[in-house]
């Protein structure tokens, strides 16, 4: 049996990717530990410790320069014990870098023994790189959240909920807006797309905190005049809770990835499981994934080509192609076949130099 680490506040529910691959890989047979404590403090009860987010090491805090020269160390005593090292590619480098996140991406990426790529896009961009030329690498998709929200609700239901019109077609840009171009993107494409009853749902559309009083009046306006051009809006830092969440996914239509520059995306495999059509970027493991599903992809530099994968998708989703979608995320990205491919990618490292 694999005793594995992984390297995540076992608490933590703002992302329930770990939770519920955590949970796969218990009910395969392996025996999971969750915590960020364990990395330092542990001695040798572990077989694999399995970092995701390097910034995590940290608790996503402020690193030093101590603090790295910890981290070295730290490594080496773990790779002296025979401790292997896997670390699953999220990102292409930090959302928000600096030099010593950056330097810590890096020790993390050398000091790996395997390194885990959602798509083929991300090993092939890392083998040009030179970067973990000493690990083994491998392909496992992002699993879809079976068994985790409530998938029965309705689209009737989450519009009443959402307060939204019960014939709009909505589409729905569910993750957090990091900046103005990703707002610029889908507002132009949206407002320029011609699709008849669109309204567009973008809880976290708004690039402005309400940490004031003033801040909070002026909000409030701002969500008001966007109503006018049928957008539901929220603050970037207004978290969705995993209670509230399936209802924003259930109201769509479709779902739009905003990102211009991005690896991964949760919400594709979150869209497929709700049997939605979704359009993103021709990019990353995100532009594979949507290609190899028959979903649309854009250049997001093209504002036409964002505007015509809209169109398509709204096509589709009249076809009922969502549930197409379904079908494949339950065939390809279900979590006991995502949770076997990790354990037999654990044992493969596991034997290297054994």
């Amino acid at each position: 049996m694999i005793r594995l680490l992984i390297v995540y506040r076992d608490f933590l529910d703002d992302n329930l990717y770990v939770q519920t691959l955590r949970d796969g890989l218990r009910d395969a047979g392996c025996r999971v530990e969750c915590s960020v404590n364990e990395f330092w403090s542990f001695e040798d009860q572990y077989d694999v410790v399995h970092i995701q987010w390097p910034e995590e090491l940290f608790l996503w805090g402020e690193i030093t320069e101590e603090a790295v020269e910890r981290l070295k160390e730290r490594i080496l005593q773990i790779k002296s014990r025979g401790i292997k090292i896997v670390y699953t590619r999220h990102n292409t480098v930090p959302h928000y870098a600096n030099d010593k996140v950056t330097q810590v991406y890096g020790i993390i990426e050398q000091a790996a023994d395997g390194v885990v790529h959602m798509g083929e896009y991300s090993l092939r961009e890392m083998e040009r790189s030179g970067n973990g030329r000493e690990a083994l690498h491998c392909v496992i998709p992002h699993h879809i959240y079976e068994n985790t929200y409530d998938e029965a609700i309705t689209k009737k239901q989450a519009r009443k909920f959402l307060k939204i019109p019960e014939k709009a077609f909505v589409i729905c840009v569910f993750g957090k807006f990091r900046n103005k171009e990703e707002f610029r993107l889908v507002v132009r494409a949206f407002r320029s797309s011609g699709l008849k009853h669109k309204y567009l749902l973008a809880p976290r559309i708004l690039l402005f905190s309400k940490n004031t009083v003033l801040k909070k009046v002026f909000g409030f306006f701002v969500k008001k005049f966007l109503r006018i051009f049928h957008i539901q809006a929220g603050n970037y830092d207004e978290l969705i809770s995993n209670s509230d969440l399936p209802y924003y996914i259930s109201a769509a239509d479709m779902l739009l990835v905003q990102r211009k520059q991005i690896l991964n995306s949760g919400n594709v495999p979150l869209a497929f499981l709700f049997k939605k059509v979704v359009a993103g970027p021709d990019t990353g493991n995100v532009g594979e994934w949507l290609r190899r599903s028959g979903n649309p992809v854009f250049d997001s530099s093209d504002n036409s080509s964002v505007i015509a994968a809209l169109q398509q998708g709204y096509s589709l989703a009249g076809k009922g192609y969502g549930l197409r979608n379904y079908e494949y995320a339950r065939k390809y990205m279900n979590m006991e076949r995502v949770a076997a491919m990790y354990l037999d990618f654990y044992k493969k490292v596991s034997c290297i130099n054994a």
